[in-house]
């Protein structure tokens, strides 16, 4: 966390750009987990999932998960990619979520989100979404 607080702090990160966003998940008044996505440096309209952190006494039980999926429902929408750094031992938890071993450019897994094609026979007017 202290990172993600000297990164803000230092405005290197903040989660301000199109597609970006920084959550946090509460319970009562603590702050018990918070993940942001940033565009990735690498790669051109993929997002990266870092900065991702729940308190150890609150793992195991949804919240993380939870977390994830509201970060990844833009993109999953908008068709755009989104890598993660797996840190030691998480690379299940990420992979549970949907996101698959690839640790080219710089991560270590890749969420793929491919955009929604149309079908060329469809009657005009009306749209039957294929996705790929």
């Amino acid at each position: 966390m202290e990172r993600l607080f000297n990164e803000w702090e230092t405005n290197v990160t903040r989660f301000d750009r199109d597609g970006e966003a920084l959550l946090a998940a509460h319970m009562d008044d603590a702050l018990v987990g918070i993940g942001g996505l940033t565009l990735d440096p690498v790669l051109t309209r993929a997002l990266r999932l870092r900065r991702f952190y729940v308190r150890p006494s609150f793992r195991g039980h949804g919240i993380g998960r939870r977390l994830a999926e509201a970060l990844l429902e833009t993109p999953r929408r908008a068709g755009r990619a989104v890598m993660v750094n797996a840190a030691r031992g998480s690379a299940p938890f990420w992979e549970a979520l949907g996101f698959v071993s690839d640790r080219r450019d710089g991560h270590t897994h890749v969420f793929p989100c491919p955009r929604p094609t149309y079908h060329p026979d469809s009657i005009p007017g009306k749209f039957s979404r294929i996705l790929r």
